[in-house]
């Protein structure tokens, strides 16, 4: 916290938003939710969490958010170290991926691939975040609503709060939607 002097030379408390991706600096007794300088801020602090599990999560397409692998349970006369089945679902396909770096010559292997192009499950593609805005947000819901029914959010989410909330003033923000549907079940 830091302390400025105002041309009437009263001291006033600032603090910085508590929102990493953001710089702003408020006057305390303005704060949202006790860190934050604003409301938008809290709502993408609040869905990063989920929106990286979800991302490291291999089951789900990182750009569009579509259903990639479902699981099942391996049979019981499977190898101990067998965890489970993947099939793919109509979302997805086999493919090859090649990947081109500078510091090794290029290479390729065999990859799940979305629908929407996207090779890498953990990876969003912020270029396509124009297309389909509104399918890719009930993609999200429906991701939300299976990670909350394996417990791996903390509750819920208002699955409506987050397709209102994914396009706001131009910008879409996968966080904010979520962040905003966290917080329409807790209000």
């Amino acid at each position: 916290m830091s302390t400025s002097k105002s041309p009437s030379e009263s001291d006033v408390q600032t603090d910085e938003c508590a929102y990493a991706d953001c710089t702003t600096e408020f006057v305390v007794g303005m704060a949202v939710h006790g860190s934050y300088c604003s409301r938008d801020c809290m709502l993408r602090a609040r869905g990063q969490g989920p929106l990286a599990t979800l991302r490291d999560d291999h089951r789900w397409c990182g750009t569009c958010f579509a259903r990639l692998k479902e699981i099942d349970p391996a049979p019981e006369d499977a190898p101990e170290c067998a965890t489970g089945l993947q099939t793919l679902t109509e979302s997805a396909t086999k493919g090859e991926r090649t990947r081109h770096r500078d510091d090794v010559v290029d290479s390729s292997d065999w990859r799940t691939i979305c629908t929407c192009g996207n090779t890498e499950h953990d990876h969003h593609e912020p270029a396509f975040n124009s297309d389909d805005v509104r399918r890719r947000a009930r993609n999200l819901v429906a991701a939300l609503r299976d990670l909350a029914r394996e417990e791996k959010l903390p509750h819920h989410v208002d699955g409506q709060a987050v397709v209102r909330n994914v396009h706001v003033d131009g910008e879409v923000s996968w966080a904010r939607a979520i962040g905003a549907g966290l917080d329409a079940v807790d209000t």
